[in-house]
């Protein structure tokens, strides 16, 4: 992932998940669409599961694979071997970067909501865009687990590691960082797991591990019967935010 939180994944956990994000993926690169001798970013690569994805289309290309997530590379690597057509680059979308790549497309899967400032990481995301390249990304958007966001507020719990931004704002940011071509939609996308055990596996995994990462050992179960105990199903009401956009050609 992409944000600033000091804390780090639990890759084996996650990738164990029934991740809606594999469905997300798709979407982003259908409409990404690269060609096989594309120079693609990854920006909030994961593990590698959209990074695979392309490899498996780029075969005369490459892919720039960027996380802030230590443990999250070390698994992409474990996963994708030693790969010549792979760059792996540990950096935060955060802090202004100065890479020097000129990659033909660019996208995100389920990673900049994790990013507080959207307007540095779009502008980090141009510079590294040849003229004409593309970004397509989608990521948790306004109104995402607006259900357990409620939930944190009544436990008095800051859900302040989010950055579910909307419409408006993404435009705006995008056409400030220099892309035009936009266009972002908010796209509601809620997912109902089954089983009780998996249900909470999930939450803690998924959404609430850096909130959980913050507590005490004796803490942290407590907190999360109460979390569950509150949700009113085993539905995680997500809005995904889906963008696309092109840096200009001159």
């Amino acid at each position: 992932m992409v944000g600033t939180t000091t804390s780090d994944w639990d890759p084996e956990s996650y990738d164990s998940m029934p991740l809606p994000h594999l469905k997300w993926g798709d979407r982003v690169l259908a409409s990404l669409n690269p060609t096989p001798t594309d120079l693609v970013l990854d920006a909030g690569c994961g593990t590698g599961r959209d990074t695979a994805k392309v490899l498996d289309i780029v075969t005369g290309g490459g892919v720039v694979a960027l996380d802030r997530s230590e443990s999250m590379l070390k698994a992409l690597k474990k996963k994708l071997g030693n790969d010549h057509r792979l760059e792996v680059v540990m950096a935060d979308l955060n802090s202004e970067l100065s890479l020097n790549y000129q990659c033909d497309a660019a996208f995100s899967v389920a990673a900049l909501h994790w990013v507080k400032d959207h307007q540095t990481a779009f502008s980090n995301l141009f510079r590294m865009l040849r003229p004409g390249g593309r970004l397509v990304f989608d990521c948790g958007g306004r109104g995402n687990i607006a259900s357990i966001e409620s939930v944190l507020a009544e436990l008095q719990v800051s859900p302040d590691v989010w950055n579910f931004a909307g419409v408006p704002e993404t435009k705006e940011n995008l056409s400030k960082s220099g892309f035009t071509d936009i266009t972002v939609s908010l796209i509601e996308d809620t997912i109902y797991i089954e089983d009780r055990n998996v249900f909470e596996k999930y939450i803690s995994t998924v959404v609430l591990p850096f909130h959980l990462d913050q507590m005490r050992a004796e803490e942290k179960k407590a907190f999360l019967r109460e979390v569950l105990e509150r949700l009113p199903s085993q539905q995680i009401d997500y809005v995904r935010l889906f963008a696309s956009a092109e840096k200009p050609s001159n």
